[in-house]
This record gives C-alpha cells, sequence and structure tokens, in this order.
C-alpha cells in the first residue's frame, strides 16, 4: 500500500513537470522571425513546449556603416509580440534576442558604432522584455583576429565588442535588477578552429569567451556548416559524425593551446551541444537521431564510446548544459514521418523513462509490386525511432534468402547484379539499446526482362531512297534498353554490324547506287540481348532516267541564230544535266553542267544540220544518254518577188503602195531602196511589213526604180529584182463661178482669180465653195493654191446697205477656241459688235465689253463688223 502511494505521489509529480532531466538540462532552439517557403513560421505560443530557451533571429543594424541594431516583429504588431513573449515567460521560458545571423556583418571599429550598437540593443531589451541576448555573429570586423593574444586581443572592433557586451549587461542589471542571459553560437573555425591557426576568422571568438567567461551562461558552438576539425587529441575529424559531436564539445569544455595563448575552455555546465534539426536546415553536418543520441550518452557518461574518439575525461560529463538547435522551425517540421525529432532525441537523453524498442519500419522503395527497370536498385525505408542504431535487412529470391545483413546503419541500400525477370521480397527491421524492433511489411519487386523486340519505323520497307544516305530509326526499345545492335546486308553480305549503338537512330553515309539494303535491330539491356526486329530492306538512289525531248521537235526547221533546247525533268534527285551538240558527228558544243530543264543555243550557224543528246546526273552518277534527234538552220533570208507597183508603171497618186513577197526564211525587216533612174537614192528605208505606203511628190513627170531585200539574224538575204516606174505629176480642175480663173492646173499650181463686176446695188461679199485652199476669200481678187482633187469657188455678192457702205475689212481681234470667245483691243469698249454668217444673215448683235461669247455659234465661216471695220474668222 505504502508502494502504491508513493507510485502515485511519483505519477502526480510527473505529471504536473511533464520533462525532468537529470541534471536540469535545457533544450535550446532558435525561432524564425519570418515566412520562408521552405520552413513555415511559426506563433510564439505554439513553439513546441520541450524549448527552454527561444532565441529570437535575428537583430540586425541598419546598414554595414551603421550598426543601430533593429528588430521588427514580422507577422504580428510590437504590441502582440510582446503579449507573447509575457505569456511564455509565464511558463518559465526565457527569451532571448539573437544578434547577427548568417548574412549580417557587425563592425564597431568607430566609437559612434559602438554606442549605437549599445544604446540601440539597450532600447530592444526593455521594450520587449527579452531575458537576454545571444552572440551570433558570423561576420565583420568585430570577431576578427588581428593581432595580440587571447588574453589581450589588440583589433579596436573586437574589444568594443566585449565592452558593448559589458556595458549592455550593466544597463539591464540596473533596469531590471537581475543579470541579463547571454549566449553564444559561433561557428567552428572561430573557436575550435583556433587550433589550427591564431588569425583571422581562426579563433576570433576566443577573446570574446574568454573576456566574458563568467558571465556566459551558456555556449553552444554551431557543430554544423564546418568541414573537419581538429580534436585536443590532435586528430581530425569530419563533421555530421557521433565522434564531431563529442571531440568538438570537449574541445569546448577543455580548452586547448593555441598560437595566441591557451584558451582555459567553459565549464560542461556552461556548455550546449549544437547541431541542426534537419538535413535541410544547414549546409553539411547534420547528424541523425541514432549517432546523435549515441554521441550524447557517451558525453554524459551513459553510454559506450561510439566511434573513435576518447573522452580525455572518462566518466563523461553528467553536468553538460544541455542541446541546442537551429531550429525550433525546422525541427516542426515532419522527418521520418515525425515532428520534433530533435527535440524527441534530447528526451529520450535526458528524460528518465526507458527506451522504448524501436517502431515498425515503413518500406519506401521500390514500391510492392513494382516492376524495377534495372537489374539493380536501391532500397529505401523511413527511419525508425527512437534513437536506432541499426537496421536489420532480409532479402529472399524467390523462397530462398539471398541477403540476411542486421548492420547496416543507414535506411538505404544499393542492391546490384539482381537476376533478370526475378521476383525478390523484402523486410526492415530497426534496432536501438532496448533491442529489435517489429519486422516490417513484406514488399516484392521484380526484376528487369530482356527487351521486347525492337519495331523499325524509317525507312519503310522497300523504301525507294531519293538519296544515297539516310537515317534508320526504330521504335525505343523496353524496357530500359542501354543499347542496340544493326546489322546491314548488302547483297546477301552483312556490311555493318555495329553493337554499340546509344540511341534509337543510325547514319548511313555512301551507301553503293542503285543497291538494295537490308537490315534488322535488337536491343540490349542488363538482363542480356532481346530478340531481333523483323528485317526490312529498301533502296538506295536509282540512277537519274532517260531524258525525253520536248523542243525543237526532230528535225524542224529553225529561222534564227539561236534556239531553246527543252527536255523533261528526270528523276529521282537530279543535280544537273549534260547536253551534246554535234554537226557532222564532230562536237560543237558540250555542257555538263546545266541545272535546268532547257537551254538557249547561240550564234548558232546558218543551213546547218545539228544532232542533240542529253542525260541527266544524280548523287548516283550520270544516267543513260537520251535518244538523239536533229534540228536544221535555215540560214539567210532568199531573194523576194515585188508585187506593187508592178514593173514600168505609171502612177498619178502621191501615196504610192510598195508590196513584196515574203521569203522561205524568218525575216526581222526588209530593206527597201527607191532610186531616180541615175540611180541617185530618193529613199533608204527599213520596214518590218511586206506591205507599206510611201508619200512620193514631184513638181515634174519623174522615173523611179525600186527593190527589196530581206534581213535576220542569219544575215543579209539577196536584193529582188529591181523594177521602175513613172510618177506622173497631176492636174486639177479649177472652176470659178461668178468670175474668172477657171481651168485645169499642176498640183500646187498658184492661180489668180477674180469676181465679175457687180450691178449697181450689189458690192462683192465673199468667196465660198473650197475657199480653204484661197488666200483670202474676203478679197474680189485673190490667189488660189491647186491641191490634189478637182475644186470649185464661188462669188457672192450682198446688198451695199446690209454690210455699210464704206467698210474697212481689217481690224485686230483674237478668237480663243477653248473659251469660246472673241476679244478685241480696249479701242472698242462700249461699242455694238455685229457678227454676220457668210450669207449676210446678222446672228450676233451686242455691246462690246472684254469680250464676245461665240460658243452658240455653229461651226463655219463669220464677219465681225464694229465702227465700219469688217474682218473675217472661222469658228470651229
Amino acid at each position: 500500500m505504502k508502494i502504491k502511494i508513493v507510485l502515485i505521489i511519483f505519477l502526480l509529480t510527473f505529471a504536473s513537470k511533464p520533462y525532468c532531466y537529470s541534471n536540469n538540462q535545457i533544450l535550446v532552439g532558435y525561432w524564425h522571425n519570418w515566412e520562408d517557403a521552405n520552413v513555415p513560421y511559426i506563433d510564439l505560443e505554439s513553439i513546441e513546449s520541450r524549448f527552454d530557451i527561444i532565441e529570437v533571429a535575428f537583430a540586425t543594424p541598419i546598414s554595414n556603416q551603421d550598426m543601430t541594431m533593429q528588430f521588427i516583429p514580422e507577422k504580428v504588431t510590437q504590441s502582440t509580440f510582446i503579449s507573447k513573449i509575457q505569456n511564455l515567460k509565464s511558463k518559465s521560458k526565457k527569451i532571448l534576442l539573437s544578434i547577427g545571423g548568417a548574412n549580417t556583418s557587425i563592425d564597431l571599429t568607430s566609437s559612434q558604432n559602438k554606442t549605437n550598437f549599445i544604446n540601440s540593443l539597450n532600447s530592444l531589451l526593455e521594450t520587449y522584455s527579452f531575458d537576454g541576448i545571444d552572440i551570433d555573429i558570423e561576420h565583420g570586423n568585430s570577431i576578427l583576429i588581428t593581432g595580440g593574444t587571447i588574453a589581450s586581443p589588440t583589433n579596436v572592433a573586437q574589444i568594443n565588442l566585449i565592452d558593448a557586451i559589458k556595458q549592455i549587461m550593466t544597463n539591464y542589471r540596473t533596469k531590471f535588477s537581475k543579470k541579463m542571459y547571454l549566449t553564444m553560437a559561433p561557428e567552428t573555425a572561430y573557436v575550435q578552429g583556433g587550433q589550427s591557426g591564431f588569425g583571422s576568422i581562426w579563433g576570433g571568438y576566443l577573446p570574446i569567451i574568454h573576456a566574458l567567461s563568467d558571465s556566459i551562461d551558456i555556449l553552444q558552438v554551431q557543430l554544423y556548416n564546418s568541414g573537419s576539425m581538429y580534436g585536443i587529441d590532435g586528430n581530425v575529424y569530419n563533421q555530421g559524425t557521433a565522434d564531431f559531436i563529442i571531440a568538438m564539445t570537449e574541445a569546448a569544455i577543455k580548452g586547448f593551446n593555441t598560437n595566441g595563448g591557451r584558451f582555459n575552455g567553459i565549464p560542461a555546465s556552461k556548455v550546449a551541444v549544437g547541431l541542426p534539426a534537419s538535413s535541410s536546415a544547414a549546409g553539411g553536418g547534420f547528424v541523425d537521431s541514432a549517432n546523435v543520441y549515441s554521441a550524447m550518452n557517451y558525453l554524459i557518461g551513459k553510454g559506450s564510446k561510439p566511434g573513435s574518439y576518447t573522452l580525455v575525461q572518462s566518466s563523461g560529463y553528467t553536468d553538460l548544459k544541455g542541446m541546442m538547435t537551429w531550429s525550433i522551425n525546422w525541427d516542426n517540421l515532419k522527418r521520418n514521418n515525425t515532428k520534433n525529432q530533435f527535440a524527441n532525441v534530447f528526451e529520450s537523453i535526458f528524460y528518465s523513462k526507458p527506451l522504448s524498442l524501436p517502431n515498425k519500419v515503413s518500406l519506401v522503395s521500390p514500391i510492392n509490386n513494382q516492376q524495377i527497370e534495372a537489374n539493380s536498385t536501391t532500397l529505401i525505408w523511413n527511419k525508425s525511432s527512437p534513437n536506432i542504431s541499426n537496421y536489420h535487412l532480409e532479402l529472399k529470391l524467390g523462397n530462398t534468402i539471398i541477403q540476411n545483413d542486421s548492420t547496416i546503419n543507414d535506411s538505404i541500400l544499393k542492391l546490384y547484379n539482381l537476376a533478370y525477370s526475378s521476383q525478390y521480397n523484402w523486410r526492415v527491421r530497426a534496432k536501438n539499446l532496448s533491442g529489435w524492433g517489429e519486422w516490417s511489411e513484406i514488399f516484392t519487386f521484380k526484376t528487369l526482362p530482356l527487351p521486347n523486340k525492337v519495331e523499325l519505323t524509317t525507312p519503310l520497307d522497300k523504301e525507294q531512297l531519293e538519296t544515297n544516305n539516310t537515317q534508320l530509326t526504330w521504335l525505343i526499345g523496353t524496357p530500359n534498353v542501354d543499347k542496340y545492335h544493326l546489322e546491314l546486308s548488302l547483297d546477301g553480305k552483312i556490311v555493318i554490324s555495329d553493337s554499340l549503338i546509344s540511341a534509337n537512330t543510325y547514319v548511313l553515309t555512301k551507301l553503293k547506287p542503285n543497291s538494295d539494303y537490308n537490315w534488322s535491330i535488337r536491343a540490349h539491356n542488363v538482363a542480356g540481348w532481346g530478340e531481333w526486329s523483323s528485317s526490312s530492306t529498301f533502296s538506295s538512289l536509282k540512277y537519274p532516267e532517260k531524258i525525253v525531248f520536248m523542243n525543237p521537235i526532230d528535225n524542224k526547221y529553225l529561222d534564227d541564230n539561236s534556239v531553246v533546247l527543252e527536255w523533261n525533268m528526270s528523276k529521282p534527285k537530279v543535280t544537273n544535266y549534260q547536253i551534246s551538240v554535234y554537226i557532222d558527228n564532230i562536237s560543237y558544243f558540250d555542257d555538263n553542267t546545266i541545272i535546268d530543264t532547257k537551254l538557249m543555243l547561240k550564234n548558232i550557224k546558218p543551213n546547218t544540220k545539228y544532232y542533240w543528246t542529253v542525260r541527266a546526273k544524280n548523287e548516283s552518277g550520270w544516267g543513260e544518254w537520251s535518244k538523239g534527234q536533229y534540228f536544221h538552220t535555215l540560214g539567210i533570208p532568199s531573194k523576194t518577188t515585188l508585187i506593187s507597183p508592178s514593173n514600168n508603171s505609171e502612177l498619178k497618186a502621191d501615196i504610192i503602195n510598195f508590196s513584196w513577197n515574203t521569203t522561205f526564211q524568218k525575216v526581222e525587216y526588209y530593206k527597201l531602196v527607191i532610186m531616180y533612174l541615175d540611180n541617185s537614192v530618193k529613199l533608204d528605208t527599213l520596214v518590218n511589213d511586206t506591205n507599206v505606203n510611201i508619200f512620193i511628190h514631184e513638181k515634174k513627170d519623174f522615173d523611179f526604180k525600186w527593190k527589196v531585200q530581206g534581213i535576220n539574224n542569219s544575215g543579209i538575204g539577196e536584193w529582188s529584182d529591181t523594177y521602175t516606174f513613172k510618177k506622173i505629176l497631176a492636174k486639177y480642175n479649177l472652176i470659178v463661178k461668178n468670175g474668172i480663173g477657171s481651168g485645169i492646173y499642176y498640183l500646187d499650181s498658184r492661180v489668180l482669180i477674180q469676181a465679175d463686176d457687180v450691178t449697181i446695188g450689189k458690192k462683192f461679199f465673199k468667196w465660198s465653195g473650197d475657199t480653204e485652199f484661197v488666200e483670202d476669200s474676203l478679197k474680189s481678187e485673190t490667189v488660189v493654191k491647186i491641191p490634189s482633187k478637182d475644186i470649185t469657188l464661188i462669188a457672192e455678192f450682198a446688198d451695199a446697205s446690209a454690210i455699210g457702205d464704206d467698210i474697212n475689212l481689217s481690224f485686230d481681234f483674237i478668237i480663243n477656241h477653248f473659251k469660246n470667245t472673241l476679244t478685241l483691243n480696249k479701242n472698242y469698249d462700249n461699242e455694238i459688235i455685229e457678227i454676220y454668217n457668210q450669207i449676210g444673215i446678222q446672228v450676233v448683235k451686242a455691246e462690246y465689253k472684254d469680250g464676245i461669247n461665240i460658243g452658240s455659234l455653229p461651226i463655219g465661216i463669220y464677219f465681225v463688223k464694229c465702227k465700219n471695220r469688217l474682218a473675217k474668222f472661222v469658228k470651229y
């Protein structure tokens, strides 16, 4: 009964204080004041409750030149953030403001920067009621060694940083009447790196730790993003291992020698082991839970040595302060399907509850019943917990166990040289300090079979190629083909056998012309060679087809000095043609560079018989010559025969038609020559027809002779016979009525005509009839020029009163036929103007002002009268 009461009391006590650690060890975690795509923001009040110290990241300077530190809550208001800090502090959590971070540089070289640094941090501590600060400065002059020793540094920026922290601590004690909590999280290079060399970053934190050792509450060196470091045993250890955790931690506790003097170390009660919460949280240095568990147990004297490093203090450090992680946010993400893995490991190390057996392992890859695409594979399973030390794999081929390995310390295993087309079964279980856990489920996978039969694609079976190059292609083989084997045969003999083809194509060049090829493919994978494909046949490029002539037709007679030879387009894939032309079996023209199907042969000889033939060429070579054929050239024009005017003819008309027959040959133009009987030339002209009208006019009768010759591209033909004709000067009849001058006259003769005397009361008015040949139709006596026709002129009379007794037949005027106006000079302004037609009838009477409109008058001859003056004009 007594025992039961004690047990109940213990359970009640445990229930009220859920985590009980052996020596008041604490769990420290950094908290992100930002949203990240890879790791989410966590509300302060949602932080895993096992974290004792929460380090808020980060306070940063305004700029690289101004060390005024700033911090602004990202996701909530300042007042809300302060309220949440107070709530956490009420649960005995310490909330520190971390200074710096991976991307921030701190430089307190100047006194102004130092002052800004101190004042701004004092303000932030007071505003948010932080419990202290964490020094996580990873860049800048203030953490560099520039000379001196650990105990006596010379770097002003480093000295100012030490003094600034002291002043901030003093102000905090004055303000809050308690000690300010101080932690530091240097990288290994700044602490343990001092063993390699003392300068720059190497050992850069050692003077700061030394100067503030009494005030530091926790030194939590970042055992990640480190690379390898010396342990105090003189050996080098690599990050990410149990040995690295143990060696670096003991170096921080025991101290070590440097070129700047001895570092005396920090008591274990002030040292926490700093590790990343997951492999994604740091660039390197992540340690899985089992190795963290074994390393920490050895460090605190609860377990055996896990690696090669041996503790100087063999009993371990039971008062080790605890563990730190980057970060609370990263630990909140699932790792091995479990959140807060780092907090779980911390609990399993320092919590008095016995370690439970490992959880049942869950298999990941290959998935159950998967057909793998190679005869090797990687077995993957989720890591079990808690504190797994190793795994046990059992692998069967059919019902036979072929691998039974219980020493695997990772959750991944590569298998090689598996049998093809086989079925494998596998399962895994985990082990920790308490023993083996339950076996996982059994998964099955199948290995790769031999490749399927390949299907050929191009060229198509029995395809006729249009080139002597081709690309063989086939469908990609399956499953997981790594190479192909091609066999190509010509006339039943293998000419290519290539078994190292990596792609599903193969380029063939310089195939034998006009030949038949046969080919097939098989595929290979790790299981071996598959079946050969069905064979396929293709033919390389044939020689060009025989040419067929198109123009000129065989034996055609040509009447030009050039000829267009034309033939059909040959195939396949003809690149050029050769044409040969012969005269009497002797080569006249030969060209094998012709790319068109026609050729103009210039400057051919007249009266000649030509023979020609053509052949085509392609990539395979020259095809057969065409059947030859002939064409003939006609030569220069033959003698023409004159037609009109006939020989010895007499011609009266001035327009004479000359015509002659065409020649047998094509004539470009004719040369016509007309001469006097003394052979002097009257006309020498070129015409392009066999019929032409020529104007010939003479002052007297003349005899002429004429001849014609044809001209073409071949030359000048023979003259025709010479014909003679007589050009008789024409005589025409002139009839004068009411006057004298009638008679028969030669063409262009000038004849004086005169109107008859008139009776009393009458007066000569004008001449009518063919007056266009009269010099002045208003004068009773005038001159007529005889035209090439018979003409009649009539003298007309009118009453003297109709046109006035005192008529002056001359004054100036202008007829504008475009505007239909008659214009006089200014002397006639405001005068009365009268216009009469040919028979004396008045047609216009108006006062003159700037012109008289005659648009309404019909075409004809008129008389204008003004101020006893009379003049004639013609309206047309």
